[in-house]
């Protein structure tokens, strides 16, 4: 079994389209995610319904606009496989494809 430090999985693929919608919910209010930066009218439109038409655009806004950072300082990414993972940013592209692709 590959490990990698610091790498978490969010949620995994049976969540479907509704990974999104799921990771709003879960971690808007959570000290380590920082939204500052993220239109409210995304997250709206992703707590709003999978069915709506800027759903995944409001997803990828999200993606590359959301902070997360652990108290150690370390800044991490959200990456998609099918299952969606929290990646340290600092992680070289040869453990992503080991671990993540």
């Amino acid at each position: 079994m590959k490990t990698l430090e610091n790498v978490v999985l969010l949620a995994d693929s049976h969540h479907g389209i509704y990974i999104p919608q799921l990771v709003v919910q879960q971690y808007l209010d959570h000290p380590m995610w920082d939204w500052s930066e993220v239109d409210q009218e995304d997250i709206d439109t992703v707590l709003s319904s999978p069915n709506d038409e800027w759903y995944w655009e409001a997803w990828d806004s999200i993606m590359g606009e959301v902070k997360v950072v652990d108290e150690d300082g370390t800044e991490y990414m959200m990456m998609e496989n099918q299952d969606l993972w929290l990646v340290p940013v600092d992680i070289s592209e040869e453990e992503i494809e080991q671990w993540i692709i």
